[in-house]
């Protein structure tokens, strides 16, 4: 077995403790090489302000990074709104806020 196989198996078994943080606060939906180009601009900026967050490494449908950002615990998840702004939702109570670039940079997450 590999270390990515234990690893999931671990994790569908919840051999985890619910209290272990896995780091990532934020997750960026990967819609494509050109939303992507405004997309790191904030994740830099959260990043500085040491907001952990990530992107999606692949441009697959919303539902498969969704699902990722429950798996994986993420709290809160940023995806484009289609009309040059952000949708971010907070996973766990499911609220939602239309904003733009500079306000998601800003944000309190």
């Amino acid at each position: 077995f590999g270390v990515d196989r234990i690893y999931d198996v671990m994790e569908e078994m919840n051999l985890f403790p619910a209290e272990l943080d896995m780091g990532t606060t934020v997750l960026f939906f990967n819609e494509g090489d050109e939303e992507l180009k405004k997309t790191f601009q904030v994740v830099t900026t959260l990043r500085r302000r040491n907001i952990s967050c990530e992107v999606y490494p692949d441009a697959d449908k919303e539902d498969k990074q969704f699902k990722y950002a429950k798996r994986k615990n993420i709290p809160y998840i940023v995806a484009s709104n289609g009309d040059g702004r952000l949708k971010v939702k907070n996973i766990s109570d499911g609220q939602s806020y239309i904003l733009t670039f500079e306000q998601v940079a800003d944000f309190n997450f």
